[in-house]
């Protein structure tokens, strides 16, 4: 029953978009970091299968904002993980990021991958053909 319980997982990868952002563009980003994890959170009910979320807090990100959300969505098993990505890559069958480079050792893992972008007429820039956009699920 391993193989039936890791398809129940999703790993999700926080990225430090807005701080990366300002640096590149001198503005502000059309959404935040924040703003897509809140955003995956509210649609993941889109792909039945999950049930807990493993949450990797990129080194450049605090923790505190990504709790606060947490809190909202008692539905799902979700924790902060300190796991290695290869871990993370092999104990969950679902990836979840805007485009976290961690997304193009899922494509080579075979991992499922969702592009959380919370915005319209934004893709990720990643060239990775297999990725599923939460927005258009």
């Amino acid at each position: 029953d391993k193989k039936k319980n890791f398809r129940n997982k999703c790993g999700f990868f926080t990225e430090p978009l807005t701080a990366t952002y300002k640096k590149l563009y001198k503005k502000k980003p059309p959404y935040s970091e924040l703003k897509a994890f809140e955003f995956f959170l509210r649609n993941v009910k889109k792909i039945n299968d999950i049930k807990f979320i493993s949450v990797k807090i990129h080194p450049n990100d605090t923790k505190s904002p990504y709790l606060k959300i947490i809190k909202k969505f008692g539905d799902y098993k979700i924790r902060i993980t300190n796991d290695n990505i290869f871990k993370i890559l092999a104990e969950n069958y679902y990836l979840a990021s805007c485009s976290s480079s961690v997304m193009f050792l899922g494509d080579k893992n075979k991992n499922c991958l969702i592009c959380t972008i919370p915005t319209k007429n934004i893709s990720s820039n990643l060239p990775i053909n297999r990725m599923k956009f939460l927005i258009n699920l």
